[in-house]
């Protein structure tokens, strides 16, 4: 790659040391403008990883230097303010705590340091509570006719690590509302407020009756301030995609259509207009395009604090809805929830895993935005619905390694080693073969198995087809029922049954030369095993 190609912004989070850097910086200045110029408080939810601290720093940068940092970009045309402010810029991502006291005094550190800069100095003599001294100098800024501006970036950080812990979780909510309930009462002290997280709390005040601000999450208008459409990922990234494709020794449209399948996808406006692409998976790639399109959700915090919380003290999904989409309502999908009352759809959406498919009237359709996503939910399955340990995540992991030594029956062993560590309970309960089938197909996700459930030819739909570095396994599923199945087939019928209608139907034919495997296997209700399987040439 040539030396003079910019550089990319891989871990980037501040907009003035990614442009001294000259770093590629996808432009969203003009929506940074129709924010800017708005008086009323702003928030923004979305998941992690996904440009939330870079707009954030975005708006400091304006605000702060003026146009000083924006030289090229569109809103140097359109910016006429010539004031500048002071910020205060809130990271809460960091304030963390054992108890009651140790969180409220890392915010407190966090907000005393972030609100100096803008000239708040607490008088360490004074009997008055940090956040008393803070509004009486808001009213001090109001008295004197000036103005600043507040960015609170990851405003529910530390709700989120308390998800599994009720009491704890309600008295710091309780001590974040005092902090947005001083806002609100000096809302005339700030030229702009900008608050970003992923979950809306509802007992966090700023989404309280007396709300004041203006939730863009799901605003069409906003849809695309962070992340990357297709269309600028071609525009900005151009040698950098030429290059990758270089690299995997792939045509430019080959590597841009599984770029698509694996990074793009996510949609976060109400009118499901556009599709984005996860801008750390992005660039992460690009960055080092000879390992592959890899998964960078999972590997790299895709699975926050949040929702592993969450998971702890509430149920997850069956594994009979792994891969199967969601219905919602954009209601459900911009409400702020209780402890009590946080539902898992919605906040799957929030974090990523879930995307808005297409939306009729208030109905909203769900579903994983791109394999990437698809794999990593496989993977959580395993963590969290069977309770997988690192080592039985590693040995169900071992479907992928024997298919790349090109071993079909070690494949098969794999797959039964990993139906054995399920632990003894609801999961472990298989009544039908549609239950097999929706486990299997979250192993294989979780082992790094692109699976499609259902793959349909001109015959017929062939129960599995997962693919896996250029091998792909055809699977045809037979349920061998403990009773009440009658008259009764054998084990043996049953797989001849499999067997007969993988050749009937030309299951996986379609690939043509691609190194093509096609099992037939009979799971015993009984036995809560595969008892009996076979290559089927």
């Amino acid at each position: 790659m040539s030396a003079n190609i910019t550089k990319l912004p891989l871990a980037y989070t501040n907009f003035k040391e990614l442009r001294d850097d000259g770093c590629v910086y996808v432009d969203k200045t003009r929506m940074v403008y129709e924010l800017a110029r708005l008086k009323a408080p702003i928030f923004l939810s979305r998941p992690r990883r996904f440009g939330k601290s870079l707009l954030v720093s975005t708006f400091e940068s304006l605000f702060s230097r003026g146009l000083e940092d924006f030289k090229g970009l569109e809103i140097e045309s359109l910016w006429k303010e010539d004031e500048i402010y002071p910020v205060i810029r809130l990271d809460c991502s960091s304030v963390n705590g054992r108890n009651y006291e140790e969180i409220v005094q890392g915010f407190n550190n966090k907000l005393q340091i972030s609100a100096k800069r803008a000239g708040f100095v607490p008088d360490t003599f004074s009997t008055l509570p940090l956040l008393d001294q803070f509004a009486d100098w808001l009213m001090t800024v109001q008295e004197e006719n000036k103005s600043i501006v507040l960015l609170v970036d990851e405003y529910d950080a530390p709700l989120t690590k308390l998800l599994n812990n009720t009491n704890l979780f309600d008295e710091v909510s309780s001590y974040l509302a005092s902090f947005y309930a001083l806002i609100k009462e000096n809302k005339g002290a700030f030229r702009f407020i900008f608050v970003t997280g992923i979950a809306k709390f509802q007992k966090a005040s700023i989404f309280s009756e007396m709300n004041i601000f203006r939730d863009i999450s799901l605003n069409s208008e906003f849809g695309t301030i962070v992340g990357y459409t297709q269309e600028e990922l071609k525009k900005y990234f151009s040698p950098y995609v030429d290059s990758a494709a270089n690299v995997l020794k792939i045509s430019r449209t080959e590597l841009l259509q599984r770029m698509e399948e694996q990074y793009d996808g996510f949609c976060f406006d109400r009118q499901a207009k556009y599709r984005l692409y996860a801008p750390w998976s992005v660039l992460s790639f690009l960055t080092s395009p000879g390992q592959g399109l890899l998964n960078y959700w999972m590997s790299t915090g895709g699975t926050p604090t949040l929702l592993l919380e969450y998971i702890k003290g509430h149920e997850f999904l069956k594994p009979e809805e792994f891969g199967k989409e969601q219905e919602s309502s954009i209601d459900e999908l911009s409400d702020a929830y209780s402890y009590d009352n946080i539902q898992l759809i919605p906040l799957l959406t929030q974090t990523g895993y879930y995307t808005i498919e297409s939306v009729v009237n208030d109905k909203v359709i769900l579903r994983y935005p791109n394999e990437e996503v698809f794999k990593s939910m496989g993977l959580l399955y395993t963590r969290v619905i069977y309770n997988f340990n690192d080592s039985k995540v590693a040995q169900a992991k071992d479907i992928g390694i024997a298919a790349l030594k090109d071993k079909p029956e070690e494949v098969v062993k794999a797959i039964k080693r990993s139906f054995l560590n399920i632990p003894h309970g609801p999961h472990s309960v298989f009544c039908d073969e549609a239950a097999v089938q929706s486990h299997l197909i979250a192993f294989l996700a979780g082992g790094n198995w692109m699976v499609i459930g259902e793959k349909a030819n001109l015959l017929g739909r062939a129960d599995i087809v997962a693919t896996i570095k250029g091998y792909t396994y055809v699977f045809e599923l037979k349920f061998l029922k403990d009773k009440d199945q009658k008259p009764k087939e054998s084990a043996e019928q049953l797989l001849e049954k499999a067997i007969n209608q993988i050749k009937e139907k030309k299951y996986g034919l379609e690939f043509g030369t691609r190194k093509v495997y096609r099992i037939a296997m009979v799971f015993s209700e009984k036995e809560r095993q595969f008892v009996k399987w076979q290559l089927v040439d």
